[in-house]
């Protein structure tokens, strides 16, 4: 029987499908959660997603500074 211990070694045997449903289980709860699991998918594609991704999460950040800024 395997251990309930929380690591990789263990996690490994829950196998792809069950890790998936419980990531998305996860970050239906966590938006900070969500762009990391994008950001990792990206990555998985190569640089130019990672890219793409940090210019739309800078842009993101940028209008929420200005709604912040002018109080909208």
């Amino acid at each position: 029987m395997p251990k309930k211990t929380l690591n990789q070694a263990n996690l490994k045997i829950l196998g792809a499908e069950k890790l998936a449903a419980l990531v998305m289980d996860l970050v239906q709860e966590s938006a900070d959660l969500q762009r990391r699991a994008r950001m990792e998918l990206s990555a998985a594609q190569g640089l130019g997603e990672v890219a793409a991704d940090l210019r739309k999460r800078f842009a993101s950040l940028r209008r929420g500074a200005f709604t912040r800024s002018t109080g909208c």
